[in-house]
């Protein structure tokens, strides 16, 4: 993301999972779905910095 972004590693990328986890909130409080439905971006830090984001496994089988 640092490099997609033009941005130090040193930069925070704060924000970058509200729209996702925004469209989540709406379409479980609509019902569209459970509850307990997995988070669908989850970044994984080294110390303060993102070093990566995961999907659930189903979902990176419809994005490939």
């Amino acid at each position: 993301m640092y490099e997609i972004g033009g941005n130090e590693d040193t930069h925070f990328l704060k924000g970058i999972t509200r729209p996702v986890k925004r469209i989540i909130k709406a379409m479980k409080e609509s019902g569209e779905l459970p509850q307990d439905a997995s988070d669908l971006l989850t970044p994984i830090y080294d110390g303060m910095t993102a070093v990566r984001f995961e999907v659930p496994d189903g979902l990176a089988v419809l994005l490939l």
